[in-house]
């Protein structure tokens, strides 16, 4: 990994040994770097150039068997009484991380988002109360919002059982716990 940077999210790929790195520098930008796990080598590095100019932090990046999902930050230079300085999306990205498609804003600053697979075709995001279906286009499919009591922090989604039930497995922030849905 880079020296002078911390590690942030982390995505393995299906069926392969590659593994991708989120790294956020001491300048607050995120590279991208993918590793070989068999040979222990850095097989490329991506830098700020494949986001847009206002993007600041990568907080999750995941893989499902095609694509990867990164949850950027960004922040508009806007001024003013109603400006949003700190918005969220997932954009979706190839395996060269080529951009496929830029996602829908989510929410208003948050500490961090989170994303996992639902299935091969859409994702599950996560910002404190809010939830959202993510489709395969970067298109927001369904928003929930949970008791504003409670704030979730991650969630998994288990693969169907051999009665096509999923379990969620959802990691609380207040309360502090884990739950079996």
């Amino acid at each position: 990994m880079s020296i002078g940077s911390h590690f942030q999210s982390v995505a393995c790929l299906p069926n392969s040994s590659d593994v991708f790195f989120a790294l956020t520098t001491s300048g607050s930008r995120t590279n991208i770097e993918r590793w070989s796990l068999m040979s222990g080598s850095l097989i490329k590095r991506w830098y700020h150039d494949i986001f847009e100019s206002d993007d600041r932090l990568i907080s999750c990046i995941r893989a499902n068997e095609t694509c990867l999902a990164i949850c950027i930050k960004q922040q508009k230079t806007e001024t003013g009484p109603h400006s949003n300085n700190s918005q969220w999306r997932v954009d979706l990205f190839d395996f060269t991380l080529v951009r496929m498609y830029r996602g829908v804003h989510l929410k208003v600053g948050g500490l961090g988002t989170y994303i996992t697979p639902f299935d091969d075709r859409s994702w599950l995001v996560t910002n404190g109360n809010n939830i959202w279906l993510i489709g395969e286009q970067g298109e927001c499919v369904e928003e929930k919002i949970i008791d504003e009591r409670e704030q979730l922090h991650n969630i998994i989604v288990k693969d169907e059982d051999i009665n096509g039930q999923r379990q969620f497995i959802v990691k609380m922030g207040k309360p502090a716990e884990l739950r079996v849905i």
